[in-house]
């Protein structure tokens, strides 16, 4: 088993060999390749009443990436494009963003968690000025940890046509600052767009909102890029 803790960072620079779980507690751990947890049983970020935070630095991991039961997890990608592909399982708080200039893909097994909460852009108030990269949903099978999804900070985009990448019966929360992008696919969800938050559809002429919209803010605005439509 590997515990990193403390408030610093490693790196893991090569694949390791060690196949106990590996468990982030008050620590950053980056992935300086995509195999760097290959033989690793589990993985827990978050896993004591503090933070730990997973940085993919822009690498994949297949492994399920479990969060602690109390503290709070990050999944984020500070630099190029990251991508997670083994399933997420939240047990208390999750964090889910990318540095500016930075993708983050969460791909393949599905986020899951039972009335689980996800924030994209982290929650650390104007000290996430930062984090507003792209987060990408494009699971290949629905999300369903059931809880409301919060943008925070930078832009969560859909990215494929899986039915409920935002889990059926669930609020979408666009704030302040924040985007929410369809990318040319349908969001049947509940929305709401509060202050200057943007929903719109970047890319094709297939882009929906059927579930309707809740304006809060006076500023917020719903649009579609250049060639592009979204329909409501």
């Amino acid at each position: 088993m590997s515990s990193e803790t403390g408030y610093g960072r490693v790196l893991y620079s090569a694949p390791n060999t060690y196949t106990g779980a590996t468990n982030i507690s008050g620590a950053i751990l980056q992935l300086g390749v995509d195999s760097a947890l290959d033989n690793t049983s589990a993985v827990y970020v978050g896993s004591s009443a503090i933070f730990g935070t997973l940085d993919l630095y822009g690498h994949t991991t297949s492994k399920l990436i479990t969060t602690g039961t109390y503290g709070t997890a990050n999944i984020i990608n500070s630099t190029g494009t990251g991508e997670a592909t083994g399933g997420i399982t939240i047990n208390s708080f999750l964090n889910i963003y990318a540095y500016r200039g930075a993708t983050l893909r969460v791909s393949g097994a599905a986020i899951t968690g039972l009335n689980k909460s996800v924030t994209i852009g982290g929650s650390c108030g104007s000290s996430c000025t930062n984090y507003d990269g792209t987060v990408i949903f494009a699971n290949s099978v629905a999300n369903t940890y059931l809880g409301n999804t919060s943008v925070s900070y930078g832009t969560l985009q859909l990215g494929a046509a899986t039915a409920n990448l935002i889990p059926s019966g669930t609020t979408l929360t666009v704030n302040a600052a924040a985007t929410f992008d369809v990318a040319g696919y349908s969001f049947d969800g509940a929305l709401s767009i509060g202050a200057t938050g943007l929903v719109m559809s970047s890319v094709g002429t297939t882009g929906q909102l059927t579930g309707g919209v809740l304006l809060t803010g006076t500023l917020a605005s719903i649009s579609a890029a250049a060639n592009s439509v979204l329909t409501i």
